[in-house]
């Protein structure tokens, strides 16, 4: 335990960057009586280090999938989608879940498997919790292969 007045370790890596540049942004100015279709430039300052580095090259061509649950008019609501950065497609998916079965997991859940209906094999999710009921169910189904002599 760190004394009494100190930062904790680990918390300084969550200091604010130093701008690097400015970025130009246009906008439409609806506070003012600029004529329609005029636009005034504003200044934003970008926050991202220089030093950032891709982990993925071929980022565009995985599927993002997404789960969200919403509550309207005391009914939850369930949708997940699927996005392909490589040919900008988004799947909208209907978990259609109801009573107990009306989660997010379950719209988690559902975002994956279309991702994989529609044949994409490089999904990326949020979802742990997926992740883990993924695994429990590759790891609980007997599978033995026929041509190969390890086993899972």
């Amino acid at each position: 335990m760190p004394p009494l007045g100190t930062q904790p370790p680990g918390l300084n890596k969550l200091k604010r960057l130093k701008p690097d540049r400015l970025l130009v942004a246009k906008r439409h100015n609806h506070d003012t009586s600029l004529h329609s279709g005029e636009m005034i430039t504003t200044q934003i300052q970008d926050k991202s280090s220089p030093h950032l580095t891709l982990k993925i090259v071929d980022w565009k061509k995985i599927a993002y999938t997404d789960g969200s649950c919403i509550h309207h008019d005391h009914q939850q609501i369930i949708r997940a989608g699927v996005y392909i950065p490589d040919t900008n497609k988004i799947h909208h998916v209907n978990p259609n879940g109801s009573n107990i079965t009306n989660t997010v997991h379950r719209a988690e859940l559902a975002g994956i498997a279309a991702a994989v209906t529609h044949d994409y094999f490089l999904i990326a999710t949020d979802s742990e919790n997926s992740m883990r009921q993924i695994r429990k169910q590759i790891s609980t189904q007997n599978y033995t292969p026929t041509t190969s002599t390890t086993t899972f």
